[in-house]
């Protein structure tokens, strides 16, 4: 019997490369969803995630230097993370698109 991690390294790159593929190939591998409410009009609401972008971490601690490394975060018990924004579109009944930035 193999063991577990022989089983995880076939089955994608390590990290970060793994999450590299949902930007931007795999967000337009996302389908669109389309959801039908109501029982007499029958309001057909159709949604699909456009874009997403991830910014650089950052620090703000008085060094000249904004870059702040997963070396640094780890020393100092702090989250590497960064802010990640999704543009949504939806239409109603077929209609206009609508656009949606969180």
């Amino acid at each position: 019997m193999l063991p577990l991690g022989s089983f995880l390294v076939g089955l994608g790159p390590p990290n970060p490369l793994s999450y590299l593929f949902i930007f931007p190939e795999g967000v337009k591998a996302i389908p669109a969803q389309e959801l039908t409410v109501g029982d007499t009009n029958k309001t057909k609401l159709s949604w699909w995630l456009d874009s997403v972008t991830i910014g650089q971490p950052t620090k703000n601690d008085g060094s000249s230097s904004k870059q702040l490394l997963p070396r640094e975060c780890r020393e100092r018990g702090m989250v590497y993370g960064a802010p990640m924004t999704g543009v949504f579109k939806y239409a109603i009944n077929d209609g206009d698109q609508h656009r949606l930035e969180r």
